[in-house]
């Protein structure tokens, strides 16, 4: 298990309570410190175990540059943090299959329901406009046809409706609308500092709820109608149950810093770049020289772009891009051979 670079860890193992709203915040200096000390000592037994302690495996390379801070500059991923881990690690405890640890949990719905929901999101896509995203499978049958993007039109815009009135347990419902709600806070395009305050609340909320094992004993059941304080949710402070609390929920509470550093979630998550890497792993036709192959790809599409500022082109000139990325490389093709009455300068 290796810890959260963010966070300030003790190099001595001993016992330490952290709270939500009072975690040390790893800052720049702290930062390289540890960084320095995982390169000094001298075993690689001894450099193991502080990786692991710090969540640092070294100084890095752009520490050379004197205007980066870290790890302020270095966001966790919001794309990989909630739709390539949170939201599909959900669904795992929904449908019973996390871990080997669901045997009995008031969270697993009843296999019928579980094809219900399955089916009826993937009939829901047939009446969403295409804008909204790509069409989604059925999350009962095989979740691996999932992409960051599907998992995100689901659970912002149907697991809400679907999963109403499924679970054993309507706290359990609760408590992923809460995420949901969260998570468009997250999406605005525009976020004020009221906003970023009822994130940092909402998601202290959401990971202690999450962890959460009975409600304290000083809350009547009167006046905590409108919240979550069942039982049990997931964790349940059971140390035997370690495993349904990976880092990934830990790192939930530093989402409201992390827009306060660099602002809203969507200017820095892999989305872009992500895209764009499929881009270029479909325009690779040789797999024995696909770096060459990949690299006259961009040179070609980097003089076609030039060629069409130069000349004032349309789009419709040069041949519109295709609407699927398998045919891309050929459709460039077919743009060079419409060029050739021009003079690349």
């Amino acid at each position: 298990m290796y810890c959260c670079p963010t966070v300030i860890i003790p190099s001595r193992p001993m016992f330490v309570k952290y709270r939500p709203e009072r975690l040390p915040l790893c800052l720049h200096d702290s930062f390289m410190a540890q960084a320095n000390a995982v390169e000094s000592v001298p075993t690689d037994v001894q450099q193991e175990k502080l990786v692991k302690a710090y969540g640092i495996k070294g100084v890095p390379l752009l520490s050379a540059l004197g205007s980066l801070r870290f790890p302020q500059l270095f966001p966790y991923d919001f794309m990989h943090l909630i739709w390539e881990n949170l939201i599909p690690n959900l669904v795992l405890f929904w449908s019973g299959r996390y871990k080997g640890m669901d045997e009995g949990q008031p969270y697993v719905l009843n296999p019928d329901i579980w094809q219900v929901v399955g089916t009826t999101s993937a009939e829901a896509t047939k009446t969403m406009p295409s804008s909204f995203g790509a069409a989604i499978p059925n999350p009962a049958k095989d979740c691996s046809y999932f992409t960051s993007s599907t998992w995100s039109v689901w659970s912002l815009f149907i697991a809400p409706t679907i999963l109403q009135n499924r679970f054993p347990e309507e706290h359990y419902y609760k408590h992923f609308c809460s995420l949901v709600g969260i998570l468009n806070l997250c999406l605005q395009f525009k976020i004020s500092k009221k906003d970023i305050n009822d994130i940092e609340l909402g998601i202290r909320k959401w990971v202690v709820d999450y962890e959460r094992c009975v409600p304290p004993p000083f809350i009547s059941e009167k006046s905590n109608a409108d919240t979550i304080h069942a039982s049990s949710l997931y964790y349940q402070h059971d140390p035997e149950r370690l495993p349904v609390c990976p880092l990934t929920i830990h790192t939930l509470l530093h989402i409201p810093d992390q827009i306060r550093w660099m602002g809203p979630c969507w200017a820095t998550w892999a989305f872009p770049i992500k895209r764009q890497c499929r881009y270029f792993q479909c325009s690779i036709q040789s797999r024995r020289n696909l770096y060459v192959n990949m690299d006259r790809h961009l040179t070609d599409l980097s003089q076609l772009c030039q060629v069409k500022i130069l000349y004032n082109l349309t789009d419709e000139q040069l041949g519109k891009p295709p609407k699927y990325s398998s045919s891309q490389t050929k459709r460039l093709e077919d743009c060079k051979s419409c060029l050739s009455t021009f003079t690349i300068i």
